[in-house]
């Protein structure tokens, strides 16, 4: 068993940060910049497609992608690129179940071109920090068995990084050495926080007094990481200790939580996410809150369901 010490010093090896750079990026946050990227569908449209919105609020805008149906927005780092899932959908389904492909266009949606051309299901892109490589979830058609892949930004050389469980959510440490994620145990559904090498070396097990913490995602400045448990957002120090809530998931009339799906602002001192509507039946919107726990506002509100946030610069 490692002592907290070792935890510390193994996160500082992985992320090439260290625990007093908490202290810089916490408190109040500044006025929310930048653009966010999400998924709206509704009975209406028929499909699932991205949108854009300011952070601090106004009219929601449809990205102009050539694609039928369109999913998992990531922007790059820069906000130059945006990596997203391709394909179509059944009628009345609100997400893509046919044709799915990565995909990459500039910004404004324009140029856009195909990372993978196969028969697997390919979801959450994440960027590395230099935004030469992309890492994302693969998985057949049955629901027993998904990996971490990485494919280069031009789309060459996908190869995979885990292997024979079920892998999700990856998220890149700032320094780009690592790569965290969520593995379930195929056989009982326990849920843990991992990490691999983009090589998929050095693969292991963090923070295991965790259970049950999804939605990994590194603050920029690697001082903090932050976490789903299903009904909060948190963020915890890399050897885990002062935990955070920020956000407690709102309920819909049914006792149901939306995935929050969280995004950290560029500068970390903000984090979006989505959730369901209280009170009510099938719809969710995108909020965003202060990383501090304050500052919580509504910046969608749609008819149907507003899913998947990623912010931009």
């Amino acid at each position: 068993m490692f002592t907290r010490a070792a935890i510390v010093v193994f996160f500082v090896a992985l992320t090439g940060f260290g625990i007093a750079g908490a202290a810089l990026s916490e408190g109040t946050a500044r006025s929310p910049a930048g653009k966010i990227a999400f998924v709206r569908y509704t009975a209406r449209s028929g499909h699932p497609r991205v949108y854009t919105v300011r952070p601090r609020g106004g009219l929601a805008r449809l990205l102009r992608l050539p694609v039928g149906a369109s999913e998992g927005p990531a922007w790059s780092r820069d906000g130059r690129r945006i990596a997203f899932v391709a394909g179509s959908n059944r009628a009345g389904e609100s997400h893509i179940t046919k044709d799915v492909d990565l995909q990459v266009a500039a910004a404004n949606g324009s140029g856009a071109r195909g990372l993978t051309h196969d028969a697997k299901l390919e979801a959450a892109a994440a960027w590395s920090p230099d935004g030469r490589r992309i890492a994302f979830v693969r998985s057949g058609r049955g629901p027993d068995r998904s990996s971490i892949y990485v494919v280069d930004a031009d789309g060459r050389h996908a190869r995979p990084v885990t292997a024979r469980s079920i892998d999700v959510e990856p998220s890149w440490a700032p320094n780009g050495r690592t790569i965290v994620f969520v593995r379930i145990n195929p056989k009982t559904f326990v849920s843990g926080l991992w990490v691999v090498r983009p090589d998929g070396s050095h693969l292991g097990r963090i923070l295991r007094r965790l259970r049950g913490a999804t939605n990994p995602v590194w603050a920029p400045d690697g001082s903090r990481l932050l976490l789903s448990d299903g009904r909060t957002l948190f963020t915890v120090r890399p050897d885990g200790s002062v935990r955070k809530t920020i956000a407690t998931l709102a309920e819909d009339s049914r006792g149901a939580r939306e995935d929050p799906q969280p995004s950290w602002s560029a500068d970390g001192t903000w984090v979006v996410f989505c959730q369901l509507r209280s009170g009510s039946v099938g719809g969710s919107d995108i909020w965003i809150v202060a990383a501090d726990g304050t500052s919580r506002r509504r910046l969608t509100r749609s008819p149907g369901m507003d899913t998947d946030p990623s912010w931009a610069p």
